[in-house]
């Protein structure tokens, strides 16, 4: 389990996620859910956040907020990313 959840960091990392963010493990956590029952992606609200919820002794919707923010944050960086490189092709 803990392999899997390195794969999972790892990713996160790439995508620009640190581990600062609760919404780091919230989603680690999330994704690792998915992988074993793919069908929890259906009922995110209903099945996912409160499962994830539980597992951090919080509500899903602080779950939701700090996923939330985590993906924010991945667009943001990723948008940077892209407007670097676009800076140095100039």
């Amino acid at each position: 389990m803990q392999n899997d959840f390195s794969e999972i960091y790892d990713l996160l990392y790439s995508l620009g996620v640190t581990a600062n963010y609760t919404g780091f493990f919230h989603m680690a956590s999330a994704i690792a859910l998915c992988r074993e029952q793919p069908g929890r992606l259906l009922l995110v609200t209903k099945c996912l956040y409160p499962e994830v919820a539980k597992q951090y002794n919080t509500n899903w919707k602080a779950v939701e907020r700090n996923i939330r923010t985590a993906q924010f944050l991945c667009i943001l960086v990723q948008s940077l990313d892209v407007g670097a490189l676009e800076t140095k092709k100039m």
